[in-house]
């Protein structure tokens, strides 16, 4: 069961993959929109020791990438690949 503090809203993928926010863990989770099993969790920790919090989850129209927005500290769009999740910039 996922017991983290949840503060950003999920959004999915073409491939069925659900990404959830946990602010106050720097952290998000990609789920299995079919059965909410826990793919991978991601930590998004670009000022090391401080809470950077993702609240923004964005999926692009065409499911090939994914957008992330901390609210802390200097206001940060982060865009990965959807295919392995490796952040582009």
């Amino acid at each position: 069961m996922l017991t983290a503090p949840l503060v950003a809203c999920g959004t999915g993928d073409q491939a069925g993959r659900v990404y959830l926010g946990s602010g106050m863990t720097d952290r998000v989770f990609v789920l299995d929109s079919r059965d909410g099993a826990v793919l991978d969790t991601l930590t998004l920790d670009p000022r090391r020791g401080e809470t950077d919090e993702p609240h923004g989850l964005a999926v692009a129209p065409d499911g090939r990438h994914w957008y992330a927005t901390l609210s802390h500290g200097e206001p940060t769009l982060w865009k990965f690949e959807s295919d392995g999740d490796r952040l582009v910039g």
